[in-house]
């Protein structure tokens, strides 16, 4: 499976997540899954909002520009799929 493929899988499972409101999903974890799709406008959205909420995870933005689908896939989800009610 590609980069963008698991984007794209990560972005579904984010957006079920919240629409179950089974967890609390952080606006920057959906800027990321968004711009790894390569959809620039909707990471911009989610960036704005992540700004606008004081999104503590908006620090990672220029330290981990390689490494975001890494940490999503492998230290976010993982977090919140076990912390989900």
């Amino acid at each position: 499976m590609g980069k963008r493929d698991e984007a794209k899988k990560v972005l579904e499972e984010l957006d079920e997540m919240s629409r179950a409101e089974t967890a609390y999903v952080p606006p920057y974890f959906r800027a990321v899954a968004h711009s790894d799709v390569g959809e620039l406008d909707q990471a911009f959205e989610w960036l704005n909002k992540s700004y606008d909420e004081h999104d503590p995870w908006l620090i990672f933005l220029k330290a981990d520009r390689p490494g975001k689908a890494f940490v999503l896939i492998h230290v976010a989800l993982p977090f919140l799929r076990r912390w989900a009610w």
